[in-house]
């Protein structure tokens, strides 16, 4: 178990510290316009919450844009694996919570533009004694939601580079499903009941 977590955590740095040496996909092949995000987990993935979902949801928001001229793209996260900041780790050599995926982009024939590995990394900073006690205290579901959260901006850049913020979303609103007026509750008389 130690010699995975510190293999996975030293995979996750080396391609941290690549992928500020990568080229964005926009500057490869020319612009882009993302108009949908799927995301699979492999079997073997074990976190804390439905990371599938969250990390929809935070790429989503993020990744689907609408660039000028850009050609329609789709992007497919496979979620590889999920390790979290362990305490033991931590103490001794140093860890993080990790979320380690493959992306693919496609065009809207199907045929792949690229395919490119991406890991988000966090709290890796804080180790030793401060950082067992935050592997051991941490909420793991806000682990999801910060590491979702992360990911997808690192995803925005890499797919648009440094114009990822500057472009406009074009993510569809979130849908309310229509009220139920049979079910809203009726207010209630309230009764007065006398004070001796």
């Amino acid at each position: 178990m130690i010699i995975h977590v510190v293999k996975a955590t030293l995979v996750v740095a080396l391609a941290t510290l690549l992928a500020g040496c990568q080229t964005a996909l926009v500057d490869q092949f020319g612009p882009l316009s993302v108009r949908s995000v799927s995301v699979s987990t492999k079997p073997t993935v074990q976190s804390a919450t439905d990371i599938r979902s969250v990390v929809a949801k935070a790429a989503t928001a993020t990744v689907v844009k609408d660039m000028p001229n850009g050609r329609p793209a789709s992007v497919h996260i496979t979620i590889n694996g999920v390790n979290y900041k362990n305490a033991v780790m931590s103490l001794l050599v140093g860890s993080a919570n990790i979320l380690g995926t493959t992306v693919s982009v496609t065009d809207k024939s199907g045929s792949v533009i690229a395919e490119f590995p991406l890991n988000e990394q966090a709290d890796y900073i804080f180790n030793g004694v401060i950082g067992a006690a935050i592997a051991a205290t941490q909420d793991l579901a806000d682990v999801d939601r910060k590491l979702s959260e992360q990911y997808a901006k690192s995803l925005a850049k890499r797919i648009y580079g440094d114009q990822a913020e500057q472009l406009p979303s074009a993510a569809p609103a979130p849908t309310v499903a229509p009220s139920d007026e049979t079910s809203a509750r009726k207010p209630t008389k309230r009764r007065k009941v006398p004070v001796s």
